[in-house]
């Protein structure tokens, strides 16, 4: 695969062109002579190279892109634009891997989760993991098993999946292998073995199928295994492509005899735990040697040392690992330390308060107050107020009872609001408050109802410190409808699964309203049931509306 690098910010492009050998022959070469304007008459499009990639973005995408040029209507070459662009991750991508094993299949890892991706399947990936806890902050293919891989999150642990038993949750969990975040993953590869063994990685499965358990089994004292070269054959038909032995399957059927020498290599010296002999001269080489030790009827014996004719030979010292003695006992000794505490206890003054009581009020029957409507007092009272109430009605009709007198009272008067101070800018005319939903909230979005007149809707967010800017918040988050008629209330609630940033009303249905959460969802609302609250037909009532969400 080919990568080109394309610098976006400075409009420049690397070029290929067809140049002339001194043999004849043609070679593809940068021209840095076409580097910002390409001209279609000097430079050759690629034909039989592969360039196609998977890009990954700090922002979560992953990009499935062509990088070869193409030629416009006015026959100019210029970069084509992504064939794909997949939102899997939620925040920076950090892994894009090739597998070892298949030329199609790529490992991701970015934010809360990791994906599988195969070139020509283009719906998605083919394999999405479950949202994590801990980032994703590293990932790598195995070397030796196709369907393993491992992840490293940000608290330092290691997870090691196994596709081919589940996909859901990692077979092999490693905590807190370092106290930082891990941001690589690189395989070790070991020094180079001999050409007639192999190492191998058996599973437990396996291990207990052939009788070959690791410190039990074999040991390192005993490491040597005689395998049947029946049973692995019989293996290799029933588990195929899943047997541990499948890396040597045309050795082990070309192998001549009918065992095979397994050993066990507790220390790594070729890096996996196990390696299998592949030729019947190294298998006989590797038995003589466990056995080349000095007879136990000879120690004591007494040995005579005489000078030799021949050049004097050294043998320099050499650790043998297999004869290395560990430590299996040692004397250490422990101290208990008293533990001491301080307390203290304070006596909790409490303050003067005021306090009050509220009795029921007392209310009327309907009898009572039936009579009290037909009685001659109540229309004697009516008779007597009605010529001052006209008069009153008379006097509001002819002058404005309610004109502000301080500020009639000169031009001076003009430049101050109601409280004697000067004010030169707008005047707040209304204010829409809910203490019980707009506390410690932030607005985000604000919008007109555009059929109903004095509705207003509004999108509330939490207010978060900047460290938790990239964690979802547990709380809900609402649009609030409010109206000029009760502005300390709100009349209508929309429910949303996570902060809205952005919302509009349908040009077309004024009832349908379109939202996108900070998750990356679109939220749709169907609000024709409660029009009637909002236009103030029907006694205002409170109502908490469902949503549908959409992901992308």
């Amino acid at each position: 695969m080919i990568v080109c690098v394309l610098a976006a910010h400075e409009e420049t492009c690397l070029c290929l062109a067809e140049e002339a050998a001194d043999d004849g022959s043609s070679k593809v070469v940068p021209d840095f002579r076409q580097l910002r304007v390409p001209s279609a008459e000097t430079l050759t499009p690629l034909e039989d190279v592969n360039t196609k990639l998977f890009i990954g973005t700090e922002l979560g995408e992953i990009c499935y892109i062509d990088w070869k040029l193409v030629k416009d209507d006015a026959g100019r070459l210029h970069s084509a634009k992504p064939l794909h662009c997949f939102s899997i991750h939620h925040w920076l991508v950090n892994t894009v891997q090739l597998s070892p094993f298949f030329t199609d299949i790529v490992l991701t890892t970015g934010s809360w989760n990791f994906a599988i991706w195969k070139e020509g399947v283009m719906d998605g990936p083919i394999i999405e993991s479950p949202r994590f806890e801990k980032w994703c902050t590293a990932g790598c293919w195995s070397l030796s098993r196709p369907a393993v891989f491992f992840i490293g999150k940000e608290d330092g642990s290691i997870e090691v999946w196994k596709l081919l038993e589940n996909t859901n949750e990692p077979a092999q969990v490693h905590p807190h292998v370092t106290n930082a975040k891990i941001t690589l993953i690189k395989p070790w590869t070991a020094s180079r073995h001999p050409d007639d063994i192999v190492p191998l990685v058996l599973t437990s499965a396996t291990q207990e199928l052939f009788g070959c358990r690791a410190d039990e089994d074999v040991t390192g004292e005993s490491p040597y295994k005689l395998l049947k070269k029946d049973e692995i054959i019989r293996d290799f038909k029933t588990r195929a492509k899943a047997s541990d032995f499948s890396p040597v399957k045309q050795i082990v059927l070309d192998y001549p005899e009918d065992e095979l020498l397994l050993v066990f290599d507790r220390d790594l010296i070729y890096g996996q735990s196990f390696y299998l002999v592949l030729t019947p001269e190294a298998k006989v080489r590797i038995l003589n040697l466990c056995f080349k030790f000095r007879l136990r009827r000879k120690f004591g014996a007494p040995v005579c040392f005489s000078d030799s004719v021949t050049q004097v030979i050294g043998f320099p010292s050499d650790q043998d690992r297999r004869l290395s003695i560990k430590l299996m006992q040692r004397d250490c000794g422990t101290q208990a330390v008293s533990r001491l505490q301080s307390s203290s206890a304070q006596t909790q003054w409490t303050l003067p308060r005021n306090m009050s009581t509220q009795y029921t009020p007392r209310e009327l029957s309907s009898e009572e107050e039936d009579n009290i409507l037909q009685s001659d007092s109540m229309k004697d009272f009516c008779k007597s107020v009605t010529p001052r109430m006209l008069y009153a009605l008379q006097q509001e009709g002819i002058m404005n009872v309610f004109i502000d007198d301080w500020k009639a009272l000169g031009t001076a008067a003009k430049d101050v609001d109601w409280s004697g101070k000067d004010f030169k800018g707008f005047k707040l005319h209304k204010a829409f408050s809910d203490q019980h939903y707009t506390k410690d909230k932030k607005i985000s979005s604000v919008n007109w109802h555009p059929t109903i007149y004095g509705v207003i809707a509004v999108a509330l967010t939490a207010k978060r410190q900047e460290q938790e800017s990239t964690t979802f918040g547990s709380e809900d988050s609402l649009i609030l409808f409010y109206s000029f008629s009760d502005p300390s209330n709100a009349q209508l609630l929309l429910e949303c699964p996570d902060d809205i940033f952005a919302f509009e009303f349908c040009p077309s249905d004024p009832n349908i309203i379109v939202g996108g959460c900070k998750n990356g969802q679109v939220v749709l609302w169907d609000i024709s049931a409660h029009v009637a609250h909002l236009q103030g037909t029907q006694p205002v009532k409170k109502v908490s509306v469902n949503t549908d969400t959409c992901s992308p």
